[in-house]
């Protein structure tokens, strides 16, 4: 399963950059989004200021009301993170990263009783 699951994450990151990199008039601190799942988007998106990078989502999806918890996963150069949210957390819709590299891929997976949603944002520039 972790193997698939890279798979999936590699596949979406390309698409990411591959779309990115074609697309005409996009500011390059502008943010791609690529979702993964049919049953609910988590409307990703990100604002920069400063340094920092503001992730948030749609707190109002049904996806996320209905989540009992979340895990967001950060890919940022060679340094990978899994953060677990509990259902407060995922309920607030933002969280701030400062990114140590030009190119960050968010990815959020919800979890609920139902089954589970998942959206993923490429961060370039």
């Amino acid at each position: 399963m972790p193997v698939a699951g890279s798979i999936l994450a590699i596949t979406v990151c390309t698409a990411a950059i591959v779309h990115y990199q074609t697309r005409p008039n996009v500011a390059k601190s502008m943010a791609v989004a690529a979702p993964l799942s049919a049953t609910g988007s988590l409307a990703l998106s990100v604002r920069k200021e400063d340094r920092a990078l503001h992730l948030s989502w749609d707190r109002g999806s049904a996806a996320v009301r209905n989540a009992a918890h979340a895990v967001l996963y950060i890919d940022d150069a060679s340094h990978h993170s899994r953060l677990e949210l509990n259902s407060s957390e995922l309920h607030s819709g933002e969280v701030t990263y400062w990114p140590e590299s030009e190119e960050v891929a968010f990815r959020l997976k919800v979890f609920a009783k139902d089954g589970a949603s998942a959206d993923a944002l490429l961060v370039a520039g």
